[in-house]
């Protein structure tokens, strides 16, 4: 393992993109879809097999640090073993997964369940989403960004949607697509919805999309068999997820095509696609820096931290946070040096084996920018711009805030974007969404020690909304937010006080009530001059 080049060298860059080249949109096999080409997009085949050795193939999308799949509940429900394959509109077989010995990126991986809502109703149909993560690769750098919590204008009736699967081209058929179709779906008023999904209809959790079936293969258009979890999409947006129809068969007449609609499960989506940690697991840790320039990280063990494990950097930091800017699944460093140069530390592929996986990485600290020196504070909230990608906040000597976007995968910064005067006198932290709707949020506290919460907008030039007092007696001497440090998908953060000891806030991802009771993790913290 090689330490810390300066900058990513050429041969990093061609490691890092074997698998897949972003190219055209790939198709699905639905009812009435027709064929589409392309490879590399972000469309993902799941491949279960269940206990009893049935295998089913359902539909995914690639979501985010380049290992998340989402699809439904009801495609990986009691599955024994679950594969996904990427880069590829054709129906995946054996040997597309390793080991085959051909010296070529494969498209298949061995994927492990992350996640399923844990009030899914396989009944009903409710609450009907999942989350996947490959274990190996992605045979592709290319995801699809959710819906917003707040999108209602992709749900109005009539708007076209896209849909793609793998499923079977008739209603007579459980035989998969040999390659990926689309179709367009107009999605539905909900009051049809509703009539034909009966009892089970979830108002504001549910969205149909397609005319009704017309009772035969000809003049339907639908999703079918193995397309459960598939993407409905809306103006290059995650809307939806196929769930079930609501006729016996996928062409029964008058049946309707039934989605989970995304817009309702951003708040618990996203962070658990996001979820990043130093050492790996989706608990955020804590690093820590003592005045002599020794660093260490504090692991999470969801309930507290673990000992200190040392780690090796390049220069002693004056500013400190922890963010997966680059979308690759593993947690980075971005820190400010004596000089107040930003710099950006992360890991690089320089070597993979013949089967695709990464066998070889170096980690490399790319320079950012130089001034970074007179800003009062520089926080990684997450994703402001609506890219896809985190963010860095700065507020200057003068009380100026910016927004700094991340150029993403290879590093650098956009121009900055001012968002606002009068911060000078404000201490600003945060990682993650406090409020449950799946957006980054922004903490502050001022000088009369009033702990005040800024909402997210998702707009990059207004980040923020009106801001919320949570709070008094904030007079710690130290803040400290990396993300969600116990993994139930609602971000937390550390405070130290005057005597050294270490408090964790769990947030409950409620506006009402944004923050649990502190609880004690640590004592003697005070032997660090730097926690972030």
């Amino acid at each position: 393992m090689g330490f810390l080049g300066r900058s990513l060298p050429a041969a990093a860059l061609t490691a890092a993109l074997v698998g897949g080249m972003p190219a055209a949109a790939p198709a699905h096999a639905v009812v009435g879809g027709s064929e589409v080409g392309g490879e590399g997009d972000w469309m993902v085949q799941v491949h279960v097999t269940l206990a009893d050795g049935t295998k089913r193939v359902c539909g995914g999308a690639a979501v985010g640090g380049n290992l998340k799949v989402l699809t439904s509940a009801g495609c990986v429900a009691g599955a024994k073993e679950i594969r996904v394959a990427s880069g590829i509109t054709r129906l995946a077989t054996d040997a597309d997964w390793p080991p085959q010995y051909e010296d070529v990126a494969m498209p298949g991986s061995e994927a492990e369940l992350s996640w399923v809502h844990p009030q899914y109703e396989p009944a009903t149909g409710r609450n009907d989403v999942a989350l996947v993560s490959a274990l190996g690769h992605m045979n592709t750098h290319v995801t699809i960004r959710l819906t917003t919590s707040d999108d209602t204008a992709s749900y109005a009736p009539g708007t076209p949607a896209t849909f793609r699967g793998w499923g079977s081209t008739s209603g007579t058929s459980s035989k998969p697509a040999p390659s990926v179709r689309e179709a367009t779906l107009p999605l539905r008023a909900d009051e049809e919805c509703a009539t034909a999904l009966g009892a089970a209809w979830t108002p504001g959790r549910m969205v149909c999309a397609g005319e009704p079936a017309t009772g035969e293969d000809a003049g339907t258009v639908a999703p079918c068999t193995g397309d459960e979890g598939g993407p409905l999409v809306v103006r290059g947006r995650l809307v939806g997820i196929y769930s079930r129809g609501t006729g016996p068969g996928c062409t029964s007449e008058g049946g309707q095509a039934v989605f989970t609609k995304v817009s309702a499960f951003v708040g618990e989506l996203a962070p658990r696609i996001q979820a990043t940690s130093l050492d790996g697991d989706p608990r955020a840790d804590l690093f820590a820096m003592t005045p002599d320039g020794k660093a260490y990280h504090h692991n999470s063990t969801g309930s507290g931290l673990s000992a200190p494990v040392r780690q090796r950097i390049s220069s002693t930091y004056t500013r400190f946070r922890q963010a997966d800017l680059d979308g690759d699944g593993a947690q980075d460093h971005i820190f400010r040096d004596a000089a107040g140069d930003l710099y950006w530390r992360h890991w690089a592929v320089v070597e993979i084996d013949p089967w695709g996986y990464p066998e070889a990485h170096e980690e490399y600290e790319t320079k950012l920018g130089s001034g970074f020196g007179a800003m009062r504070s520089l926080t990684v909230p997450g994703d402001l711009t609506g890219d896809g990608t985190p963010d860095i906040v700065a507020v200057d000597a003068d009380g100026v805030q910016w927004v700094y976007p991340f150029k993403a995968p290879w590093g650098g910064l956009l121009p900055r974007i001012k968002t606002g005067t009068g911060w000078g006198s404000l201490t600003s932290f945060g990682s993650g969404d406090y409020t449950g709707d799946g957006k980054p949020d922004l903490l502050t506290r001022d000088t009369d020690g009033k702990l005040w919460l800024y909402r997210g907008t998702g707009i990059a030039a207004t980040p923020w909304k009106n801001r919320v007092q949570i709070g008094t007696g904030w007079n710690y001497t130290a803040y400290a937010a990396s993300g969600d440090v116990d993994g139930d998908a609602k971000a937390d953060f550390f405070v130290r006080d005057s005597a050294g000891d270490l408090w964790l806030y769990k947030g409950t991802g409620d506006i009402t009530a944004p923050l649990n009771n502190r609880v004690k993790v640590g004592s003697g913290w005070n032997a660090y001059s730097l926690i972030g």
